[in-house]
């Protein structure tokens, strides 16, 4: 006999998942992960930082996965303490999560956990992360070790070992398929950590994206990117500040603070989000050629900025006016430098 519930929609799963996607708000991270420093693609956290694409939004199978992951950790802590280890989740000096930042406040991470009395070296505090793994997964894990296997969770423990001073790292490794914990203890790398906060200053600080992780298209890596459609299909980015000329990350402060370049003004972060008459987009994120831009005359203004395309010059007036290609200008136009531009800045 055949169940009515194997032959039916499932109306109360769908219930579920359009409740948890309706309650999630897409929005980009304010600043650079600590989590995701570790990716193989600078290019694609270039653009991430750069709010470049639109915001993700995860479907409900998704969401309940990252929910799970963050039950589970309490429940992690509690075996660790039974233990007779010391293990501190919070910040007793802010009563909220350890938190790490770095190059102006743009670089950001949050712990799970520190501990202390942990059986493989009771008298040193260690960083604690959590994470959970399929099977598969969980079994590469074990078979290769944590660097090969999991190399961007390899270069957060770095990175916010690197933050807090602490020279060891206790990693906790979960089997969601049969319960099965694999734990793994990590030592410092200077050199690691050093090249891994290099990487992280040169995808704030730089103007131009990083070089493409490949050319082609089709290239595992590259076709199920959240920048696949601005990096090889030659998309225009999403129009906000961050993707503006007149604007950079200012890393003087600790605050992961931007600024407009037009009226040297840190700009909200409510504010960066929406699209303003003077964007224009910084020439370095589009796939075309700057060429030519044209100057109010009266006010010295920039008015628009040209890139030469295959079929002609494509303006950007800014956002709400109507895109305008232009013929061909002759081979001998000279390239205007976009810091150079009135309003620009270096």
């Amino acid at each position: 006999m055949t169940l009515i519930s194997e032959i039916t929609p499932q109306p109360t799963r769908t219930a579920i998942d359009e409740h948890l996607e309706g309650q999630q708000t897409p929005r980009h991270s304010n600043r650079l992960g600590g989590s995701v420093i570790g990716k193989k693609c600078s290019r694609e956290l270039f653009y991430g930082f750069r709010w470049a694409f639109p915001a993700e939004k995860f479907k409900g199978r998704i969401l309940r996965l990252f929910g799970v992951g963050h039950q589970l950790e309490a429940e992690f802590s509690n075996y660790i303490r039974n233990t007779g280890a010391n293990v501190y989740e919070l910040d007793p000096v802010t009563g909220k999560q350890f938190e790490v930042n770095a190059i102006g406040g743009h670089v950001v991470g949050f712990l799970d956990g520190k501990g202390i009395g942990l059986a493989e070296a009771p008298k040193q505090m260690h960083l604690i992360e959590y994470k959970t793994h399929n099977d598969k997964s969980f079994k590469d894990l074990v078979k290769k070790g944590l660097q090969v296997s999991k190399p961007e969770h390899y270069a957060q423990m770095q990175t916010y070992m690197h933050l807090t001073g602490l020279t060891c790292g206790l990693y906790v490794a979960y089997n969601k398929n049969d319960s099965d914990l694999h734990v793994i203890r990590v030592k410092y790398n200077n050199e690691d950590a050093t090249a891994l906060m290099a990487k992280a200053e040169r995808i704030i600080t730089d103007i131009a994206p990083p070089a493409k992780i490949s050319t082609d298209p089709s290239h595992f890596d590259c076709r199920f990117c959240k920048a696949f459609e601005i990096c090889h299909k030659q998309e225009l980015p999403e129009r906000n500040c961050r993707t503006c000329m007149h604007s950079y990350a200012d890393t003087m402060g600790d605050k992961g603070q931007w600024v407009c370049g037009k009226d040297k003004k840190v700009i909200a972060t409510a504010f960066q989000k929406q699209t303003h008459p003077c964007h224009r987009y910084l020439p370095q994120l589009l796939s075309w050629k700057q060429c030519d831009a044209k100057i109010d005359e009266d006010s010295g203004e920039l008015i628009s900025v040209g890139y030469q395309r295959d079929d002609g010059i494509f303006w950007d007036s800014g956002p709400g006016v109507e895109a305008e290609v232009t013929p061909p200008p002759s081979p001998e136009i000279a390239i205007m430098p976009w810091h150079v531009m009135p309003g620009g800045s270096s």
